[in-house]
């Protein structure tokens, strides 16, 4: 962390604030990046309130003109409100921020009566108070809303602007994403024509900006962020966090060796500093300079308390094996991968370690888990560039569909629940959460709270959708038809704002059995222009599932043949479609994808292909007694909490490994293992879903984790070594 070298005023208090970091023990929890600059925003409250206005004008970042801006002063209340204030300094005095909060209130309705109104421009050094009071007490979230009703109501409120600019950067630190707005808070204050009023008040305006440069590397918007340290360099070319801080933007620049010619100038300055000294070792893996990193790496190592991250102990192994130091850089990987054992670049740099230790069953074992892992890659990737733009929905969707490759519905659901929180009638997330649902056979309950959903005038069309498939699967054929039947008879106009609607009618149209329907609805997308979102995937794979009925396998394995992954229906179907294009000879064939959509196996028995291919019969008959047992399960859980039926659960985790199910049982073991993460049965039934090679460090991970609550169990202790030992590693 880089923290600012803010000036703080230590001159005289007001309301119970003073102007020295030290004495605000609140601010100590932050980062130390923002630790002074809060500091000094108090300050203001003691100070420059106090001592009277300065003001400018100026324009947003953006370009978008604003009031002018000026710190407004603060008056003594009048006789009739010294006792509200006394109070309120009594409670400040004792850094009571919680009762202030709870005192400002009655304060500020006697100055209102007693000045003429609640918009009187004395009341706003006040009001500001309040804010900081409520930002300290109760956090940055509650404090938003008074901060933007207090811009409101006094718009040239230059502490108010400050404030929000901190309170917003605060919330991105803590959440890793942004608010909205935030730019534009952040981009006002540090308008050039304001950097007198920011002085006034004990702020440097190139501490500021270094503060922002910080947190747009932390959101990795890298271009902005150095461009912000280029200004605070113009400002104060000597400031050393902004050096600092420069040599890491230069890393993430990679533009390694002038990261490596600053660093070493500033370790000149200070020789001690370990943070310059991680830099460099970063930079000279950068720069191939591996031998001295790697020195640097066995100095920094043996000093107690030094702590590298996950992507540097990637990056340092990966110098490691260039130095055919094959067993330190594997020893180095395990710490990543069983902390996270779908990390991406530690998978490759540990098979290749494992193949120049001439262990290449492993080796390859790693890189076919990689390439397993694609989407998922792909998906997280696109979950952490929505975080970074506060796209709340976007990151939870990417995150969700990251998730299901892995098989995880427990943290899955989590993810979806924690968003739909916000705002419930998300689309893309209830889409999800119902396949995910009716894959655990456990929709009821979003069954009944979309039911609340529908009720309203407003509720979008696509919700009704997701609601009439749950009422199907349910069988409520005539609550299903109720529900289609208005989007049905308006699709043409319907599709213009949400091409994918035809998609969703579509799949409903399959599971119920109706093909005249499906056979219009494919003929209709198919003329439709339903731009890139139209979910061409669910016709496509309506053409394959003819094509099957028809005979014409060919056609059919060609459409099958792309890799159809959509959450909505697209994953599953296509793999129940693509095991009735096969010859079903293989005894290890995963009945998962026919459990999952009994439509296509009740559709599927008079297929010319599966009436002429016994062992894809038989597949369908194992499928269809399958779902039969465990319906009878699921039906006995209907109506309980997880933790009221884990018996069941656990039957029903046992009915689908013994059946041949085993993505469902993979996914129930998962399920079960969120609700008691490392607990003995709940490890045991997730490690014997994990049984190929390829999930090797996830068992590894799985196993850590159930140790550190069963340290003992030998059960689990022997496993670990198992998983060593293909790793190429003795007992441990």
């Amino acid at each position: 962390m880089l923290p600012p070298e803010t000036k703080i005023a230590s001159g005289s208090s007001c309301s119970g604030f003073s102007g020295s970091s030290r004495r605000f023990p609140f601010v100590r929890g932050h980062p130390q990046v923002f630790r002074l600059f809060l500091a000094a925003i108090l300050s203001l409250a003691c100070s420059a309130c106090q001592r009277g206005a300065g003001d400018s004008a100026g324009k947003e970042g953006g370009g978008n003109p604003v009031p002018r801006l000026r710190i407004y002063h603060q008056e003594l209340p009048p006789a009739e409100c010294a006792a509200e204030y006394s109070r309120i300094k009594t409670m400040g005095a004792k850094r009571d921020f919680e009762a202030m909060v709870g005192g400002y209130p009655a304060l500020l309705n006697c100055l209102s009566g007693s000045w003429g109104g609640k918009a009187d421009e004395r009341l706003c050094p006040y009001h500001y108070n309040f804010c900081l009071a409520r930002n300290n007490s109760q956090g940055p979230l509650r404090a938003l809303a008074e901060l933007n009703a207090g811009i409101k109501a006094w718009p040239e409120s230059f502490q108010h602007r400050v404030l929000l600019a901190s309170t917003l950067m605060r919330i991105g630190v803590f959440r890793s994403t942004i608010p909205e707005g935030t730019d534009d808070a952040v981009h006002t204050v540090l308008d050039p024509v304001f950097h007198p009023l920011l002085k006034e008040m004990r702020i440097s305006p190139e501490s500021l900006h270094v503060q922002w440069a910080h947190l747009l590397l932390r959101l990795k918007r890298t271009e902005e962020g150095f461009a912000q340290i280029q200004r605070a360099l113009e400002l104060q070319p000597d400031h050393f966090r902004a050096r600092h801080l420069k040599a890491n933007f230069l890393v993430a620049l990679q533009r390694g060796r002038e990261a490596v010619a600053l660093t070493r100038e500033l370790l000149k300055e200070r020789p001690e500093d370990g943070s310059l000294e991680m830099i460099l070792l970063s930079g000279c893996l950068d720069t191939g300079e591996t031998a001295e990193a790697l020195e640097l790496y066995d100095r920094l190592r043996s000093r107690a308390g030094t702590v590298f991250s996950s992507r540097l102990k990637v990056k340092i192994a990966g110098g490691l094996n260039s130095l055919k130091r094959y067993a330190e850089a594997r020893e180095l990987l395990l710490e990543v991968l069983t902390e996270d054992p779908e990390d991406s670049g530690g998978l490759h740099q540990l098979a290749t370690a494992l193949r120049g230790l001439k262990l290449p069953a492993a080796s390859q074992a790693l890189i076919r888990r990689s390439k397993e892992l694609h989407a998922y890659f792909y998906e997280r990737l696109e979950a952490e560039a929505a975080a970074r733009g506060g796209r709340l929905a976007q990151d939870a969707f990417n995150r969700a569909r990251a998730l299901n490759e892995l098989d995880r519905t427990g943290e899955l659901l989590q993810v979806l629940d924690k968003a739909l929180e916000v705002k419930k009638e998300l689309v893309d997330l209830q889409l999800i959460k119902a396949d995910v649902l009716l894959r655990l056979g456990r929709a009821e309950a979003q069954r009944v709270e979309l039911e609340r959903l529908v009720l309203s005038e407003q509720c979008p069309a696509m919700i009704r959708l997701v609601l009439a498939r749950l009422r199907l699967r349910a069988g409520d054929r005539e609550g299903t038809a109720k529900l289609i039947e208005e989007p049905r008879n308006n699709l043409s106009r319907l599709l213009k704002d949400t091409p994918r609607l035809g998609a969703h009618l579509l799949r409903i149209a399959r599971e119920s059995g109706d093909l005249d329907e499906v056979s219009r609805l494919v003929d209709f997308l198919d003329t439709a222009d339903l731009g890139s979102n139209g979910n061409p995937e669910v016709a496509m794979l309506c053409k394959a599932e003819v094509h099957l009925r028809e005979g014409r396998l060919k056609e059919a394995r060609s459409i099958l043949g792309s890799n159809y992954r959509m959450l909505e229906g697209g994953d599953t179907w296509a793999g129940a479609l693509r095991l009735l294009a096969g010859s079903g000879n293989s005894s290890g064939e995963d009945l998962s994808d026919l459990v999952d959509h009994p439509e296509v196996a009740r559709s599927a028995a008079v297929f010319s292909h599966v009436v002429s291919t016994p062992a894809i019969a038989d597949l369908l008959e194992r499928a269809d007694r399958l779902r039969r047992e465990s319906g009878k399960l699921l039906a006995r859980m209907r109506g309980f909490s997880d933790g009221d039926v884990l018996p069941l659960w656990r039957e029903l985790l046992r009915l689908y490994r013994e059946s041949g199910a085993s993505r469902k049982a993979r996914e129930t073991a998962w399920y079960l293992w969120h609700l008691d993460p490392g607990g003995l049965e709940a490890t045991r039934s997730l490690l014997s879903t994990l049984q190929r090679e390829e999930e090797v460090l996830t068992r590894l991970y799985v196993l850590e984790n159930g140790l550190k609550r069963n340290p003992a169990d030998a059960g689990l202790k022997a496993l670990r070594e198992q998983a060593f030992l293909f790793l190429g590693i003795g007992k441990q």
